[in-house]
């Protein structure tokens, strides 16, 4: 028989997700626009029954619920599989489009990995890139995009909001740059929706990206805003989405994404929140340890993210120790996660490699509570401490 004694209670510890830049948990509206298209709706919306006819209407109303948000006509919208597809439509596709005007393309040096091998892409096809750097807030001058236009520019590609720093973007100059010079402009807003307006109109893009899994729909979901009478050709060729995007209609991911999309607008007041949040993360990882960095613009950045360097400490022994204390977050974008190779968009604002390798980026969400935040910061803390004590 066993001694009586106090029974030992093995408790669990809730695990902490701040990684939300790299994809958001699927809400409960989102999940719900879903659930007639896999029960009643699952007809080919493209068909010419009575069943495709109910379900290509509710797919237009999807379209129409997202051109609502953008400010744009319903035929102005494309779906498409991802905010990646929709980035690559719209820079080779204007590009190949228009290279009868020019072959010359300016973008920052700090975009996305899709939009920089799209572009690399291009390069070896004939057209001619000029990057600027940004500067080490984070932000694109406007002025150098201005500077560096050419009778031979078409496109300018310049993101949103950066999505490991969270630097917002002088949009509305740029967009005004490039027009002035006879190009386009195209903005990557996928980091951007649900914490900065997205109407197209007051932003000045000719093309603007999005994507499902950043704002609580489902991955395999994307769309983007294509200005009436911009050229572009398709990258998947077909006859839907006005021939430009082939495949049958995902009516159910595009019925999520809108419901998605309206719940992030609906819901922007939540920023403040969340803002307050990053901040509390960040004064109480700073009161503990000190060489402690923000990486981006202190003011001009989205709510949700904190890119932090910690001097002497490498980023993926901290990440790992912080994954086995219940704590989630990236060091770079999750589609860079693989290559182990320093930021490019921190090392475009000016930092060492060995600096991009010791930042991590914390990406908080509406869901966040206060204990999460203090816990979190608590546990940075303390394993930085150890850290730098190893050395």
């Amino acid at each position: 028989m066993k001694p009586k004694g106090k029974k030992r209670i093995i408790g669990y510890m809730k695990r902490i997700y701040l990684d939300n830049a790299s994809t958001t948990r699927i809400s409960k509206t989102a999940l719900d626009a879903m659930t007639p298209y896999f029960q009643t709706l699952w007809a080919n919306p493209s068909g010419v029954h009575s069943s495709s006819a109910a379900a290509r209407a509710r797919y237009e109303d999807s379209r129409k619920k997202v051109a609502g948000i953008i400010g744009c006509g319903d035929d102005e919208i494309i779906f498409t599989s991802s905010g990646s597809e929709a980035n690559c439509l719209a820079v080779k596709g204007a590009a190949r489009a228009n290279a009868d005007r020019g072959r010359h393309i300016i973008s920052s040096s700090a975009e996305h990995k899709s939009v920089m091998l799209a572009l690399e892409e291009l390069c070896s096809e004939g057209f001619e890139v000029t990057y600027i750097d940004p500067g080490k807030d984070g932000i694109t001058d406007a002025e150098k995009v201005r500077a560096a236009i050419r009778d031979d520019t078409t496109l300018v590609c310049v993101m949103y909001a950066n999505n490991e720093t969270g630097a917002v973007q002088p949009v509305k100059e740029i967009s005004r740059a490039a027009h002035a010079g006879g190009a386009l402009f195209f903005t990557d807003a996928v980091q951007a929706a649900g914490a900065l307006p997205l109407d197209a109109s007051l932003i000045g893009a000719d093309m603007l990206s999005l994507s499902g899994h950043k704002i609580n729909a489902p991955k395999g979901i994307g769309a983007l805003y294509v200005k009436n009478g911009t050229r572009l050709r398709p990258l998947i060729n077909g006859s839907q989405e006005r021939g430009l995007r082939g495949g049958t209609e995902n009516a159910a991911f595009a019925a999520s994404f809108a419901a998605a999309l309206c719940e992030a607008r609906d819901r922007i007041s939540d920023t403040e929140r969340v803002a307050a949040l990053r901040d509390m993360l960040y004064r109480r990882i700073k009161a503990d340890v000190p060489d402690v960095v923000i990486n981006g613009s202190p003011t001009s950045r989205l709510p949700g993210i904190l890119n932090l360097t910690f001097k002497g400490v490498q980023n993926d022994g901290l990440l790992h120790l912080l994954d086995i204390a219940g704590i989630e977050a990236s060091a770079v974008s999750a589609c860079e996660a693989n290559a182990r190779e320093p930021s490019h968009v921190l090392l475009s604002m000016g930092l060492s490699a060995e600096e991009a390798n010791s930042s991590v980026r914390f990406s908080l969400c509406r869901d966040n509570t206060e204990e999460e935040i203090r816990r979190a910061a608590e546990t940075v803390s303390d394993i930085i401490k150890k850290l730098r004590s190893a050395l």
